[in-house]
């Protein structure tokens, strides 16, 4: 009876036992240390709503729902948590119960005899060994939550790239038609012009193979909508998306959103939040968990076992039989040929490795920011010239246009103004969805997914 509270004493003190962190040592960013690289607002956890679509809103709640990717992410998710409960189990003595019936034989007579017995046994933590270990799994579990983030905020993207692509596939169908039915008029009054012997016939071959750019322009682009259509099946677990004949419930009357005012704010502390760094920090600390494992392992390990049991003839009377029996054993290694000195050894490379991935994973995550802020600024600025581009060829082409009427002017000067103004028209439109295509990588660069619920080990309903 003495040793119960003695035993529970121990479990106590040694089970609240943690392993310190490993802090890497901290990298100097240029534009982070001051908390921001730019202005602006914190991202939003769905940073996808700063673009007000709420079509897009609806399609990336789908993504979150079915697509297939983040399901499997969500499983394995579980099957960590599973493990992580598995791994602490041992912190907890185990009490196994037992019931048995035998026949003997001898010469004369045959018995039967009954055995039934309790047995707990536990091991007393003296070196965090299972501390470690339960660590551990709880923090694997954490980088599995980390890489249901990565999934889910990867989805959005997708999905956002994949819209807006569709978007600009339908802004540059509608471009086209108004650009062959403007063509179309030209070509009417070259033909015109050749029937009163003002133009030569090769004016209107070359006016003719314009408008036959725009046709193969068309083709081409409606088969990129079926490809993003397509994507977004993926994206969005829907099969039916992905035949070339699907017509999905798209509508056809939206145009590319405007560009958010603001790109994010961008911290160190944000990036420190990414999933993918984040999915590195725990992969660092359950390394240094296992170190803490290896260590423990070769130190004497001190089991505390307590049993009754009985046995009797008669099942009835196998219950007022009872003896019991308390025990205390003690396992110390002495040879295993280096088995554990190595074991420790390559625990304590794996920490290093991973402290090394981790602040790979810090910087790239940095690097990637830098990059697409740079790539976002030299979109706008090309986007501002190729509009006064535009305008300033529409104005050329007006003249051109006049004057070729009037019988003073040059075809082939006409004829490059008009290939000017249907190609410019086109890189405004591109010009555009390429802001639109930086930003979104922008918010994804800085978000922390946290938007599905797997820090909570629920999926979002």
């Amino acid at each position: 009876m003495l040793l119960l509270p003695c035993w529970w004493v121990l479990v106590t003190v040694v089970g609240c036992s943690t392993i310190d962190p490993v802090q890497p040592q901290s990298l100097d960013i240029p534009g982070l240390a001051d908390a921001s690289m730019t202005a602006g607002e914190p991202v939003n956890a769905r940073w996808w709503q700063a673009f007000h679509d709420d079509y897009l809103d609806q399609l990336i709640e789908t993504g979150l729902e079915h697509n297939f990717t983040l399901q499997s992410a969500w499983a394995r998710l579980q099957q960590s948590q599973a493990l992580a409960r598995q791994s602490g189990a041992e912190q907890y003595p185990s009490l196994d119960a037992s019931l048995s019936r035998s026949r003997s034989f001898g010469p004369d007579s045959a018995a039967n005899n009954w055995n039934a017995g309790l047995s707990a046994t536990y091991e007393i933590d003296f070196w965090g060994r299972i501390g470690a270990l339960q660590q551990q799994g709880q923090l694997n579990a954490l980088g599995s939550a980390a890489t249901v983030r990565v999934a889910a905020n990867t989805l959005a993207g997708e999905v956002a790239g994949s819209w807006f692509g569709w978007l600009r596939q339908q802004g540059r169908i509608a471009l086209l038609t108004r650009q062959q039915q403007r063509i179309a008029s030209a070509l009417a009054v070259t033909e015109a012009r050749f029937n009163r012997g003002q133009a030569a016939v090769s004016d209107v071959w070359q006016q003719q193979q314009l408008q036959e750019g725009v046709v193969a322009g068309l083709v081409a682009d409606r088969a990129q909508q079926v490809i993003y259509q397509q994507q977004l099946a993926v994206w969005l677990g829907r099969s039916d998306w992905l035949r070339v004949d699907a017509v999905p419930e798209l509508a056809a009357s939206r145009s590319l959103p405007e560009l958010p005012l603001q790109p994010p704010l961008v911290s160190l502390t944000a990036l420190q939040q990414r999933p993918d760094v984040q999915q590195a920090w725990f992969a660092l600390q359950s390394a240094n968990a296992a170190v803490a494992v290896a260590v423990a392992n070769r130190y004497p390990r001190l089991t505390l076992s307590a049993s009754y049991s009985a046995a009797d003839a008669n099942l009835a009377d196998v219950f007022d039989h009872w003896v019991g029996n308390l025990a205390a054993g003690l396992v110390a290694p002495l040879l295993d040929g280096g088995s554990r000195r190595a074991a420790l050894a390559a625990s304590q490379a794996s920490v290093r490795a991973a402290v090394a991935e981790y602040q790979q994973t810090l910087l790239a995550a940095a690097q990637e920011v830098q990059q697409v802020l740079v790539q976002e600024q030299q979109a706008s600025d090309l986007l501002v010239s190729l509009t006064k581009q535009l305008h300033l060829a529409r104005q050329t082409e007006g003249f051109q246009l006049a004057r070729y009427r009037r019988g003073v002017g040059d075809f082939l000067a006409l004829l490059n103004a008009q290939q000017d103004v249907l190609a410019l028209e086109r890189e405004v439109l591109d010009g555009h969805w390429q802001q639109l295509q930086y930003r979104i990588q922008l918010y994804r660069s800085v978000s922390h997914g946290d938007f599905t619920g797997a820090d909570a080990g629920e999926p979002q309903e």
